[in-house]
């Protein structure tokens, strides 16, 4: 299961090296392939705390700049890219020290109009 999960997340990722890189989604570098399997992936870094961890420290958003900067993201990959994350949730999304947000973790995404695969681990 893990393998068809990891294969999902590397297809979505190359579907967004395609694309124009936006600047508040994880930058996807490529993968490492041995024989002929993907055994790594390579991504940029975030500097940061994911959002979760950066409110439980009592650390705070601005939130109309954050918000808009998290939605022009969303919108990229629903309009520029024709792909869901899936998953938009606290912990994937990375909180610079700036207070930027970054989204990461595409491995529920989904090409738009494609069935969700449901039994992922």
């Amino acid at each position: 299961m893990m393998a068809v999960w990891f294969t999902s997340e590397v297809r979505m990722l190359e579907t967004l090296l395609r694309s124009l890189q936006h600047p508040n989604i994880v930058k996807y570098h490529g993968c490492r392939v041995r024989k002929a399997r993907v055994t790594g992936i390579m991504l940029g870094r975030c500097d940061g705390d994911n959002l979760w961890e950066h409110l439980q420290s009592g650390k705070t958003v601005d939130k109309e700049p954050f918000l808009a900067a998290l939605a022009s993201a969303v919108d990229h990959l629903h309009n520029v890219v024709d792909m869901v994350h899936n998953d938009i949730q606290p912990f994937n999304i990375m909180v610079s020290p700036d207070g930027t947000p970054t989204l990461v973790d595409l491995g529920a995404a989904e090409v738009a109009g494609d069935n969700i695969v449901h039994d992922r681990p």
